[in-house]
């Protein structure tokens, strides 16, 4: 069996040799990415229904649930109603405050994007009531509560009506949804 020594060629290394100065070129090290700043939190106070406790981050101010429980770290949770710590019984109020100055910038940015979902999801939210108008499959459906409708034909029903609306484009469709209740009927019906 043939023995490759440094001779044979250059591209191989011997297990037990010293690694050999190569004279490969030298590349510059390269740059992590650029990540995008977060968006900055307009200053505000930020409340949990059930907070007990209160922190000040700049010119926010949190105030939280603190819960005492069995557990090994200090947790976070920031949900809707807003911050939860959870932390163990032998860990003190000012370990606790440590702990959220150091995560500050996470804890401000999940309730700003708490905050901005709750704004979403109630400018989503439907007023049912007669005449109002309600999204299908991309189209707005008019809500008619139809009290001629009576126990006879309970439901609903989906309607088209394009003549019904001088002010609509020629040819376009009018969805309109017919409920059997009363025009007094009560949200949770």
């Amino acid at each position: 069996m043939a023995r490759h020594g440094r001779g044979d060629d250059a591209s191989q290394l011997l297990l037990f040799d010293p690694p050999a100065a190569a004279a490969a070129p030298v590349q510059p090290p390269v740059a992590p990415p650029r990540v995008a700043p977060a968006a900055p939190v307009a200053p505000g106070i930020f409340r949990h229904p059930r907070a007990q406790r209160e922190v000040v981050f700049g010119e926010h101010r949190v105030a939280y649930e603190l819960r005492r429980a069995r557990r090994r770290s200090i947790g976070f949770v920031v949900g809707a109603e807003g911050l939860s710590v959870a932390a163990p019984r032998w860990v003190g109020q000012g370990d606790i405050d440590a702990a959220l100055r150091e995560k500050a910038a996470w804890i401000l940015r999940k309730l700003a994007e708490q905050h901005e979902r709750g704004e979403r999801l109630q400018a989503a939210r439907v007023d049912w009531r007669d005449g109002t108008t309600i999204p299908f499959l991309g189209e707005p459906v008019i809500v008619v509560l139809d009290p001629r409708g009576g126990t006879a034909r309970a439901g609903a029903q989906l309607r088209t009506d394009a003549d019904a609306d001088a002010k609509a484009a020629p040819g376009a469709l009018r969805l309109t949804l017919h409920l059997a209740l009363p025009q007094h009927a009560a949200r949770e019906q």
